[in-house]
């Protein structure tokens, strides 16, 4: 029930409110980052997606939640990203060799971006695998969606959709 009750708010353009004023919370702008591409090392800046919808999703090789989230991520990017949409996935993970290990067993086409010890997690108060951001093109969060079942894909082609068409 209570995630219809979310549901129906969101589609209604409402929001949850009364969280900390330093908190990330739907309806506020998306703190910004400057990340480093684990595939090919480039620094990638959470700004230079201004003006399209971000998928953000803290995730780590040992998240089981996460190994569904890939392919289903994935299926969605490459529907959308001609229209958009873009995926970057935060590893929380210490060691690189592990999230490129996950990334091979797991195959998507979206960014990877090293999250450990960069304090991101803290800035959007992570506090389980996965955690996600809907961020629209305007720089605000619109979602936020914690863990993953195959089941929630149809909502967040939902919401990605609304998302997209308000560009």
């Amino acid at each position: 029930m209570r995630f219809i009750i979310i549901v129906l708010l969101f589609l209604n353009g409402s929001s949850l409110r009364g969280a900390p004023v330093d908190s990330v919370v739907v309806d506020s702008s998306a703190p910004l980052f400057s990340l480093v591409d684990l595939k090919n090392g480039q620094t990638i800046h959470l700004e230079q997606y201004r003006g399209k919808v971000v998928y953000l999703d803290f995730w780590a090789s040992w998240c089981v939640p996460c190994r569904a989230s890939f392919p289903a991520l994935s299926a969605l990017y490459q529907q959308y990203s001609d229209q958009g949409f873009e995926v970057i996935a935060v590893n929380l993970d210490e060691n690189h060799s592990e999230a490129l290990q996950f990334i091979e067993q797991y195959p998507a086409d979206y960014r990877f971006v090293a999250g450990f010890d960069t304090g991101i997690a803290s800035t959007y108060r992570v506090d389980v695998m996965p955690t996600a951001y809907f961020i629209d093109a305007k720089g605000v969060v619109r979602l936020i969606h914690h863990g993953f079942k195959e089941s929630h894909v149809d909502f967040l082609e939902a919401i990605l959709e609304k998302l997209l068409a308000e560009r």
